[in-house]
This record gives structure tokens, sequence and C-alpha cells, in this order.
């Protein structure tokens, strides 16, 4: 191919650059893309493993970590003492949160617990195993749910539960019943370690993310 003129060559030049730029500008994307795919995958495997779910030998399935066919014998006495007490005997709304360690409200943790747990907890270093949604609820409607939802955690031994109560928009004078209610029921589950305030993303005001001992801790 000849050139007739300078401006040709000139024309040329800059065309080749403009394909070098955009194929460089694709490069650059796709290895974005590549680096995005990898993190999430990685994301994805250790959620999965903290919910007890580990990779098969196909790298395209996964498989559950055997669990038990029968609840075990700690879960049954859980069951059977659960069973003889009502929620209102168990969460009282009179309460006194002066009894507990809090910051503002924001986080709470049992004396004994480090001060940077509930702090961790909201940062989602746990893998919320359980939620509970009470929107719509009323008070006495919303402690017998929660009752039973924590039981059921309890005795599959789960630990990190995210419980919305909700930010009391709808509510007379834009305040949530709830959201005072379920701190004071929470607090008292001598199973709850710590809870924190969720995080912008997660629920904010509108929901706690509650941390669980160890299934046969005392």
């Amino acid at each position: 191919m000849q050139y007739s003129s300078l401006a040709d060559l000139k024309a040329v030049s800059r065309e080749l650059k403009e394909k070098a730029k955009a194929a460089e500008e694709e490069r650059r994307r796709e290895e974005e893309r590549r680096l995005a795919a990898t993190k999430d995958a990685r994301a994805f495997r250790a959620a999965m493993a903290d919910l007890g779910v580990t990779p098969s030998k196909d790298a395209n399935r996964v498989s559950h970590a055997a669990r038990p066919k029968t609840p075990t014998p700690q879960a049954k006495a859980l069951a059977a003492k659960l069973a003889d007490e009502t929620p209102a005997d168990r969460f009282s709304d009179e309460c006194d949160p002066s009894d507990f360690l809090n910051e503002e409200d924001l986080f709470f943790r049992r004396e004994g617990v480090s001060p940077e747990l509930p702090k961790r907890l909201r940062r989602g270093e746990w893998t919320v195993q359980a939620k509970l949604d009470l929107h719509g609820l009323y008070v006495d409607e919303a402690r017998v749910v929660f009752a039973k939802f924590l039981d059921d955690c309890r005795i599959r031994g789960y630990r990190c539960l995210s419980i919305v109560h909700g930010k009391g928009y709808g509510s007379a004078g834009g305040q949530s019943v709830l959201r005072e209610k379920v701190r004071r029921w929470v607090k008292q589950c001598d199973d709850v370690i710590a809870f924190a305030q969720a995080a912008p993303s997660k629920g904010d005001a509108g929901a706690l993310i509650v941390l669980l001992k160890q299934p046969g801790a005392r």
C-alpha cells in the first residue's frame, strides 16, 4: 500500500495508535473481569465452607458435608427444655439495658468478651446462617416468632444470625417499637455473646447481626 502524502502517513499513524489503545483497554478490562471472577469464587467457597459445604472432585459441583441424620443428645435435651418455657417467661419487655455492656446501642457484648468482637461482627467477618424478618408483626407476635427462631438456630447449631426489626418509618413518631424490644430480648438469651447493628448494606439501624456461643459451650 502506498501513501501519497505526509497527511496520509499521519492519518494511518493515528489509526494504528487508536487501535493499539483500544486493544490495551480491552486487555485491561478482561484482566479486571478475571480478577473479579477469582475474588467472587474465593468468597463463594469461603461462605460455603462456613455453612458446611465442601468442594467435590468435580470442580463444577459442591457437596454438603455429612450431617447427623438424627438430633444429637444435646440438641434433644435443649429442645425438651425449651418446650417447657413460654416466650413471655423468657423474654421480658422490662429488662434493664443498663445491666449490659453497650456502646451507644450499636454494639453489645457479654462481660469478658473482647470489645473488638461486635465490631468484627458488624464488618461481616461471620457468615449469616439464618435470617428473621419481623416486619409487620405486633410485639406479642414478634416475641413468639423470635423465640421459635432463636430456639431453632440453637438446636441446629447456627451461630451468626440476622434479625430484621425495621426502622419504624411507618410507625407512630417514626420510631420502631420492635427495635428496642428485640435488643432487650436478645440480651436476655444467655447463648448470645454479642450483637451489632447491621452495616448500612445489610440493614443498618433496621437490623441486628447476632452471634451465639459455640454449641455445647458453657
